[in-house]
């Protein structure tokens, strides 16, 4: 379901006028151990698209999916400048129930002339699990 979700993220995003960027990556990973040796699994994972053309975004949209539930999950748009410098915040409203996938959208907007990174972050049950970014030329 994991994987469904996301490939069907790559292929719904808003497409941009000149540029667009889809990124990924693993959160929450249940381990074990088969005689010496150790083995991780990811038990969810965040996608993030970016849509438009140099400092202008069409749109922007994140999917977080797991495979248990989701539980009071939040997604918040992150920007940061020169050397990863926290610049600004948006947060979404802790979600008040559990769900297999969290989304969050928005669209039409422009990055500051300092912003150098447009962020997705999660958050489940107000613990930080995940951060996924892209360049911002």
């Amino acid at each position: 379901m994991v994987a469904t979700l996301a490939t069907l993220m790559l292929f719904t995003g808003a497409t941009g006028a000149g540029a667009s960027a889809t990124g990924q990556v693993l959160f929450s990973s249940a381990s074990f151990s088969v005689g010496t040796k150790s083995f991780y699994v990811p038990a969810g994972t965040l996608t993030h698209s970016i849509s438009g053309s140099g400092r202008t975004a069409n749109g922007e949209s994140a999917v977080a999916a797991n495979l248990a539930t989701i539980c009071y999950g939040r997604l918040d748009w992150v920007t940061l400048g020169d050397g990863d410098k926290f610049l600004s915040r948006t947060a979404s409203g802790s979600l008040a129930s559990c769900v297999v996938y969290l989304t969050r959208q928005r669209s039409n907007y422009t990055f500051a002339s300092n912003v150098k990174k447009g962020c997705v972050d999660l958050y489940i049950n107000s613990v930080y699990k995940a951060r996924q970014c892209h360049n911002i030329m």
